[in-house]
């Protein structure tokens, strides 16, 4: 946690100096930065093509750069965070655009695509990466390409397609902390050019670098096993069916929190006489103190098919997904050894989406001479989910002892939602020139949500016959948890129209201007944990936003250095925001913001063998309105840090009859605020580091690797309390320093 402007500055500074070393460049003209296609548009181009902030992590930087779970991407991609609190709730935000609240009717501002399937809760989609082509991130935004909740940016994760040709790969990994991971996948043709297929699996398992001192368990650990298998039925010339299925368990330790400065409390505290503070756990920076280890588990699957169909003047698509989650979590909320306060939380929901597109053809008859590029797509999408939500707790233990025959209390949350949503989007693109396009897109949305909302409360002291209901907990107005027992249902409908205008300009073969104005959309919801049946049923608005942005992307020195950059500014109107009330129970308003910043990405190869990297993010948010709670209003949007950056470089050189690679990347990040405006993340960097060995042939990889290299001592996140002081917040604590070794083994088409 160092405090170093001077060299946050040096260290930017000798990435750029390296990456654009003119001399170098210039003596080898064989030496280029690949071209790297994407999809974000639905079509094939080169990134470099696409008009807008688009980062794309393919196969090869996924495995330098060790990334296994999602959230390890907002290390290395500009103005993106993800923030994992548990194994059901995981917070995506891109450019301070996300999801405030984790509740069952909320989704992100942030939408993210498995092999194109929308992903609604975030749990599910913060799980392993494996078996992926690439990453593909477009920040800003996206109404006119994807169907549903894409204000902020979207995500897709594209798994690879099975080959022609018989090959496959094996990893293995051991690592500290009882590490050891396997993953494989085989692929090659079952029927030779009709049926081709791919198998792939995971398993993933370690315990974990934190310690409850309370009864010695071990946690913050990993228990996962998965499992995809791909087809594509070559059913023509002109026509290919491909059917993807997958599943997902997830059983680890449960995740700990640090207490690193005392007086931490809950609403619960605030009910003993005198109060009962948490004391931190005192015995080290890795340790908790917690009386209820409570558990995670998490199982998810689905099914996506996709029919392609070439035509002669366009191309369509036919895409069908269903999937499904479970979650179930336990976990201590009071943070101390005392029997206070802890949630158990269960979930099940499943979701369908039926997509269809027609993609026009620049050779095709309805190109309008070759001149024109267009996009027409139909979206529907349903899901069906509950999620039970209980806080029990002890507390009438301090007041009654042994008196109770039943001595917890209980409040209960139940929830349940249904959501219909349809669209209409499209995207049209003209050459007014042999250098200048301009583009309009257009969106219709329409969407329905039907919200039923239950609570209830265990009353211990019913068992009293001599003292009345105590009312700590609810119902009525002498301070209680909750004001009413309720039992309610509502439907509430919205729907909007948003555009996109850009034009771009090609200065050169390898540099390309844009400016774009678009428009997002995210329905509204309800609150799931309401004190009220009035406050259940009375949704919150939908978010809208205006975004304007600039960009320039071009690629120098005989395509040995790449540079891609863009400034934008969103105005933002009811972005749903959150708060926690004074009963400490989360809630969503509407806020109005205004968000501006800057993107960079530089990339090089400075001399022969060696490849330099520089990502970077800043922003500039606050609330301009904040209905509900003025107070907030000028304070940053959604807890994302003003400035963050990462370097990378990696070298390779032949020896000892292959190739050896030298990696390492290093990551800085800026004091946080917590997306409720309660505590601070102090600023952190980690540095890692790896060395690998290829063999000759290329079969075989060594790689031997440290993560958090220095073993600096930093934290991801923060929990919440409305009562608790800002530095006394319960943390989630990043990995120590970590040494691990990774064996790979590949084979046929895969070398």
């Amino acid at each position: 946690m160092r405090n170093n402007t001077e060299f946050r500055a040096r260290g930017i500074t000798l990435a750029v100096a390296l990456a654009i070393g003119v001399p170098s460049f210039a003596q080898d003209t064989e030496m280029v930065l690949e071209e790297v296609l994407v999809t974000a548009t639905h079509r094939e181009l080169s990134s470099q093509d696409v008009a807008a902030s688009l980062s794309a992590v393919g196969e090869e930087q996924l495995r330098a750069l060790r990334i296994t779970r999602a959230d390890e991407l907002q290390n290395y991609i500009p103005n993106l965070s993800i923030k994992p609190t548990s194994i059901g709730s995981a917070s995506y935000n891109i450019r301070g655009v996300g999801e405030a609240i984790d509740d069952i009717s909320v989704e992100s501002g942030v939408g993210v695509y498995v092999d194109g399937i929308y992903i609604p809760r975030m749990g599910p989609a913060g799980g392993i990466l494996f078996d992926l082509a690439r990453v593909e991130v477009l920040r800003g935004p996206q109404g006119t390409l994807y169907g549903r909740n894409s204000a902020g940016g979207a995500i897709s994760y594209i798994s690879r397609e099975p080959d022609e040709e018989l090959g496959g790969e094996l990893s293995l990994e051991v690592a500290e902390f009882s590490t050891f991971n396997a993953k494989g996948y085989i692929t090659g043709p079952v029927i030779e050019d009709k049926l081709l297929a791919k198998l792939s699996v995971v398993s993933l398992k370690s315990d974990g670098y934190m310690k409850n001192i309370y009864n010695g368990e071990e946690g913050n650990g990993e228990d996962t096993q998965a499992i995809r298998l791909g087809t594509k039925f070559i059913l023509s010339d002109r026509a290919e069916l491909n059917i993807t299925l997958d599943y997902q368990e997830n059983d680890p330790n449960p995740r700990l929190f640090s207490l690193v400065e005392p007086g931490f409390r809950s609403v619960i505290h605030d009910l003993i006489p005198g109060g009962y503070p948490s004391e931190p756990a005192g015995e080290g920076f890795y340790k908790a103190n917690i009386d209820n280890m409570g558990y995670e588990e998490m199982d998810s699957g689905g099914v996506m098919a996709r029919l392609n169909v070439e035509h002669d003047n366009m191309d369509s698509v036919y895409l069908f997904g269903y999937r499904t989650a479970e979650t179930r979590f336990d976990a201590d909320r009071d943070h101390s050894p005392a029997n206070l306060f802890n949630e158990h939380h269960e979930e099940d929901t499943d979701w369908g989406s039926a997509e269809i597109r027609f993609t026009s053809k620049r050779d095709g008859d309805w190109s309008m001479g070759g001149k024109a590029d267009w996009l027409l797509g139909f979206y529907y999408f349903s899901e069906d989910g509950q999620r039970d939500v209980n806080f029990y707790s002890d507390v009438f233990v301090f007041f009654f002892g042994d008196m109770l025959p039943f001595p917890t209390a209980e409040i209960n949350f139940y929830q349940g939602i249904e959501t219909e949503a349809m669209a209409v989007f499209g995207e049209f693109t003209y050459d007014l020139s042999d250098r200048m396009r301009a583009t309009a897109g257009v969106r219709y949305t329409d969407e329905e949500k039907t919200f039923s909302g239950r609570s209830e409360i265990v009353d211990p002291t019913i068992y009293l016959a001599f003292l009345p209901p105590s009312g700590l907990l609810g119902p009525g107005d002498n301070g209680g948890l909750i004001d009413e027992i309720y039992d309610s249902k509502d439907t509430e409908s919205w729907d909007d129209v948003t555009f996109k205008f850009a034009l771009e300009y090609d200065f050169g073969e390898d540099t390309l201007a844009y400016a774009l104005f678009s428009q997002g959309f995210k329905s509204g919801g309800y609150q799931g944990t309401a004190a009220t049946s009035l406050v259940a049923t009375t949704p919150f608005d939908p978010e809208n936003v205006d975004n304007y942005e600039i960009g320039l992307k071009s690629t120098f020195l005989d395509k040995r250095l790449r540079s891609n950059m863009s400034i934008f500014f969103m105005d933002y109107t009811d972005l749903q925001g959150g708060i926690v009330t004074n009963a400490g129970t989360p809630k969503t308003l509407n806020a109005d913001a205004e968000i501006k910043g800057f993107e960079w990405e530089l990339i090089g190869l400075p001399m022969e063998g060696l490849r330099l990297g520089l990502s970077l993010g800043y922003l500039d948010s606050e609330y301009t309105d904040y209905e509900g709670a003025p107070e907030r209003e000028g304070e940053p949007v959604n807890g994302l840090p003003d400035l963050k950056y990462s370097l990378f470089g990696d070298y390779y050189f032949n020896a000892l009859g292959g190739e050896i690679n030298l990696h390492a990347d290093y990551v800085w990040e800026e004091e946080t605020t917590d997306g409720l405006g309660i505590s601070t993340i102090p600023q952190w960097d980690v540095l890692n580091l790896s060395v690998g060995y290829t063999s000759g042939s290329g079969n075989w990889e060594l790689i031997g690797w440290v993560r958090n290299a220095t073993d600096e001592e930093y934290w991801l996140e923060n929990t919440i309390s409305s009562s608790s002081p800002p530095e006394a917040a319960p943390r989630m604590i990043a990995a120590p320093r970590t040494v691990g070794a990774t064996l790979n083994y590949r084979f046929g088409s895969q070398l």
